[in-house]
């Protein structure tokens, strides 16, 4: 994106943040820029053309936040689960007007595009948050990872609240960390009393549905599964009780297994030899992770 539709983006998100979208006008727009209203009209073809923008525009940065980050390939799951949602608290810091602007209308009702726009980026960030909380507590965590995402984001977004609109001072480490340990009373608690989750996999069904199918960012499963192994060695490894020559073997016959499913055409065959591979690894858990990637393929 170049600076000029950038800046008239940026501005539009001022303006709606202030006065609501459907108080502000194309002319409240080209005069916080100083621009004419030709040349905001070289970019966008109307006012609903630049919101859907900047829904956009905002939607991809925030699916990016959701991907690790090189350095954090040694952390434990629950600490990645800490840095994720550090990330998120940064960025809707640094961006405020953004989220002002979603708090001042209902943008659901605007247009079906918009409609699934939201309904995607809301269906990645759940699954995003679910697949870090079955990878941070365990397969036992799965039929409860929706409702404990759920729950997540609603802490969330009622200390953001407290930031944006009440200006509380929380420093943004000390919030993630708090957030993910009231995460893991959450995951405890609905794994100890065994009740019927309320959320399942159709919920999250229904928003791919309200979005044309597929969420933004969303990662194949079974690629997902494959960051599961790498989770479960790792954490086998870190435990002490593993055979550091072991780990390491396991480690580099998945980092094989790695480059191929980065690839855009990936070989479920040479996929299911390095897995064949990782079958003699004595690891506890591993032959059934194996078990259920090779079921995906």
């Amino acid at each position: 994106m170049n600076d000029k539709k950038k800046s008239i983006l940026e501005a539009a998100i001022r303006c709606f943040a202030r006065k609501g979208y459907h108080a502000a006008s194309i002319q409240d727009i080209v005069e916080e820029l100083g621009i004419s209203k030709g040349s905001l009209y070289f970019y966008f073809t109307s006012k609903e053309d630049l919101l859907l923008s900047v829904y956009q525009y905002y939607g991809d940065m925030i699916m990016q936040l959701q991907a690790e980050r090189p350095q954090e390939g040694r952390l434990s799951p629950r600490e990645r689960l800490v840095r994720l949602i550090l990330r998120q608290v940064e960025f809707l810091q640094e961006h405020r007007s953004f989220l002002c602007m979603q708090m001042q209308e209902k943008p659901l009702s605007l247009n079906d595009e918009l409609r699934r726009l939201l309904f995607g980026l809301r269906a990645g960030i759940l699954d995003s948050h679910r697949r870090r909380i079955v990878a941070a507590y365990g397969e036992e965590a799965e039929p409860y990872a929706l409702d404990g995402a759920t729950l997540l984001g609603g802490m969330l977004s009622e200390y953001l609240f407290y930031i944006l609109f009440y200006d509380k001072v929380l420093d943004p480490e000390q919030l993630a960390e708090f957030i993910v340990d009231r995460v893991d009373d959450t995951m405890t608690g609905m794994m100890g009393k065994a009740r019927p989750p309320l959320l399942g996999e159709a919920v999250l069904a229904e928003l791919l549905e309200g979005a044309g199918g597929q969420a933004p960012g969303r990662v194949p499963a079974w690629k997902e599964a494959v960051r599961e192994l790498r989770a479960l060695i790792e954490a086998w490894n870190g435990s002490g009780e593993g055979d550091p020559s072991r780990a390491e073997e396991a480690l580099a016959s998945l980092r094989l297994l790695e480059e191929e499913a980065a690839k855009p055409e990936p070989q479920p065959v040479l996929i299911k030899g390095m897995l064949a591979l990782l079958k003699d690894q004595r690891i506890p858990g591993l032959k059934k992770a194996i078990g259920k990637l090779e079921g995906l393929l």
